[in-house]
């Protein structure tokens, strides 16, 4: 039975390694495809790079040496639990248990709809707000998102609160800047600024752009959104990818380029992101998402679990700097 065991995961093994394969490559040939399999297991094997991290690195592309320079999911993973509060980054999950501590950086109406209790609040934000943006409490990626448009008369308020039991955030619709509208209008095209806060001081860490694609109202990558490599230093995009290994130098939709751009009032976005950060202390390595309106950069959500696409943007490891800000970290 041992035996069977073993062989039954090593065939699901190699099905899950030739299912990520197709899913990145066309391989040329059968020698093609073998040799794509022996250095994906040698990247996993040696340096814990998982399946969709090695082609969503771009990896195929890179010697083993030069694999070694990225830090996989697992890694990222185990810093998460290490250095966030694990009985109060909760408080980033919950979607409007987040929007009552950060309340002065919304800059927007939110409600909490938990039943038929709610509904005459949620009647009254709807009479102010006829479009606005429904989320699940605590999913993430962009996953269970609406825009909701009560102004035809058919939306019923009743029925809405029924169809959705586990309870929903209402929010105000952010109204975007033209600058960062224009790149897809369809969506609120957000930062994505990671902080790392160690006590006596806080850095921003390896941001990026997120851009929306098609007629998805979200800019998440997994939602087919695209997003872009920032240059700390002065806010402007220098790589753009995809998480299928696709890379851009112009959106694919609008056309407008995107290599170069820089990021409209990138030291405010900067020091929000900080801002938010000593809010928050409980958790030291935090990936914030803003939004820029003509009044300035609002907050969209904060993520306790921040995934580093900028390795995936770049087509780069961040090893050494992602090292150095580990032990930093844990010697506090």
């Amino acid at each position: 039975m041992r035996i069977d065991r073993f062989i039954g995961k090593l065939g699901q093994f190699k099905k899950d390694l030739d299912k990520c394969i197709f899913t990145y490559l066309t391989p040329s040939s059968k020698a093609s495809l073998w040799m794509h399999r022996g250095k994906v297991i040698l990247a996993r094997m040696i340096y814990g790079i998982g399946f969709k991290d090695y082609f969503q690195c771009r990896c195929d592309q890179l010697s083993l040496c030069q694999v070694s320079d990225f830090v996989p999911f697992s890694e990222q993973k185990k810093l998460w639990k290490q250095v966030n509060n694990s009985d109060l980054r909760h408080i980033l999950t919950d979607k409007y248990k987040a929007y009552l501590h950060f309340k002065d950086y919304y800059q927007r109406d939110v409600i909490l709809v938990s039943g038929r209790e709610s509904e005459n609040e949620f009647k009254t934000f709807c009479q102010s707000h006829p479009r606005f943006i429904v989320k699940p409490l605590s999913r993430c990626c962009g996953r269970g998102i609406q825009l909701v448009d009560t102004s035809d008369g058919t939306f019923c308020i009743e029925d809405f609160i029924e169809s959705n039991p586990d309870g929903f955030v209402v929010e105000e619709l952010i109204q975007q800047n033209a600058v960062l509208s224009s790149l897809h209008p369809e969506s609120v095209n957000t930062l994505r600024i990671n902080t790392v806060n160690y006590g006596d001081s806080v850095e921003v860490k390896w941001p990026c752009l997120r851009i929306g694609c098609g007629d998805s109202i979200v800019d998440n990558a997994g939602a087919g959104g695209i997003f872009g490599a920032i240059d700390v230093a002065t806010g402007v995009i220098t790589n753009v990818s995809d998480e299928f290994h696709h890379t851009f130098t112009e959106h694919p939709d609008t056309k407008i380029p995107l290599i170069g751009f820089q990021v409209p009032r990138w030291q405010e976005a900067c020091e929000m992101a900080k801002s938010l950060a000593r809010l928050f202390p409980y958790c030291h390595f935090v990936g914030w998402d803003l939004a820029l309106t003509d009044k300035g950069w609002v907050m969209v959500e904060g993520n306790h679990r921040p995934l580093l696409i900028y390795q995936i943007a770049t087509g780069k490891g961040i090893r050494k700097e992602f090292s150095d800000m580990r032990k930093r970290l844990l010697l506090k």
